[in-house]
């Protein structure tokens, strides 16, 4: 009996520790700070007029400040002010399961289905019909049953995507964008077990959006109603928001300089938050990033871009590989912010330049980058 009652509360003292473990570790998720502590819901659930049902996801174009909305498993997307007002309806993009939408710049949009498949090409703006057969397939396996691939985002600057799959198991995984078009299979990184990392928190995971002040990426999760605040490169959870009164919340995307955040869900809904941070003051001490441009070798135009952590007066110069100026290509006051610029390999006559190799330079308060890129004609 002594034995028995011994073992008991050795048993009893290791639940106690683990669950004060637990407890400590939903703690320590309170301890860092990440901007969606300032988050507040400016818009409450909200019918969007024009949409009938099965709204999967949302992705804003930065370029034309409109905002690009997919129904799932219909091939149906959606053009839409930020207002929330339907500007357009594009068929045709029947691609599967579609399950998200997210802008890549210049025009270029990347689909992701729930069977692991990855669709990307251009979108323009008087497009009334995809066509699917001109969008490059990327095969990267991420489907178990109807439990796959539910969300993706992109970080432009470092050409990275990230997806995400619903559950059973949930999943977080990577890859680098490829830098042929052609269609590929691919394997994913997977830098940590969501299931683990996230067990307790949520339930599913229903979408993804990355954040570029923080590196950072936000997940949604539909079935628990919360946006976490992720490191994609280890899974440490920076902070929670609930989701007051979306009960299905399917996409998640900042709209505009001020990181407002849209949710949208099924079957016609969406809601707003708006943040009260101080983008230049909390983030003042962050260093501005500047992509390698893309694509790379190039003809017969390339895409810069480049993130401000606060408003400056931007520089961006084309030298040749004299020394020589070829295209002052910005040069104003510019809002923080994510920013694209297309240059179409001509000088500032307009003259188209010779095959070679250029440098593109940004100056920006303090702040200088240079870096290469190839012309081929």
């Amino acid at each position: 009996m002594i034995k028995y009652y011994t073992l008991l509360g050795s048993i009893c003292n290791c639940a106690r520790s683990i669950h004060f473990i637990f407890l400590a570790f939903i703690l320590n998720l309170y301890s860092q700070s990440g901007p969606l502590e300032y988050y507040n819901q400016v818009i409450s659930p909200s019918q969007i007029d024009g949409i009938d049902y099965d709204l999967s996801g949302v992705t804003f174009n930065r370029t034309n400040n409109k905002l690009l909305m997919i129904k799932d498993d219909d091939g149906i997307i959606w053009e839409s002010t930020t207002d929330m007002e339907i500007t357009r309806l594009l068929s045709g993009a029947d691609f599967g399961d579609e399950e998200d939408i997210v802008y890549l710049g210049n025009n270029e949009y990347a689909i992701v289905t729930e069977e692991g498949r990855l669709y990307i090409g251009l979108i323009h703006e008087n497009d009334i019909i995809i066509q699917p057969d001109s969008f490059q397939e990327i095969i990267f396996d991420l489907h178990d049953d109807n439990d796959g691939a539910e969300g993706v985002a992109y970080d432009s600057l470092n050409q990275k995507f990230y997806v995400v799959k619903e559950k059973n198991p949930m999943k977080f995984g990577t890859f680098d964008r490829p830098s042929s078009n052609n269609d590929i299979s691919i394997e994913m990184m997977i830098p940590f077990d969501a299931e683990s990392q996230f067990y307790g928190l949520v339930d599913d995971l229903s979408s993804i959006t990355f954040d570029y002040r923080t590196n950072r990426v936000l997940i949604l999760s539909d079935d628990s109603q919360k946006v976490l605040d992720v490191d994609p490169l280890n899974g440490n959870i920076w902070g929670v928001m609930d989701v007051d009164g979306m009960e299905k919340g399917e996409g998640l995307t900042f709209i505009n300089d001020n990181y407002d955040l849209l949710i949208v869900g099924e079957p016609n809904y969406y809601t707003l938050y708006s943040s009260s941070l101080n983008l230049n003051e909390s983030y003042s001490n962050m260093s501005i990033i500047l992509s390698q441009n893309y694509p790379n070798p190039f003809n017969p135009s390339t895409t810069l871009q480049y993130d401000l952590p606060h408003d400056e007066f931007v520089t961006i110069t084309i030298y040749n590989m004299l020394g020589n100026i070829i295209n002052n290509l910005v040069h104003e006051n510019q809002k923080s912010g994510y920013k694209s610029i297309e240059w179409n390999a001509t000088n500032n006559q307009g003259q188209p330049v010779s095959a070679g190799v250029y440098l593109y330079s940004i100056e920006a308060g303090d702040f200088r980058q240079t870096k290469k890129m190839i012309l081929l004609k």
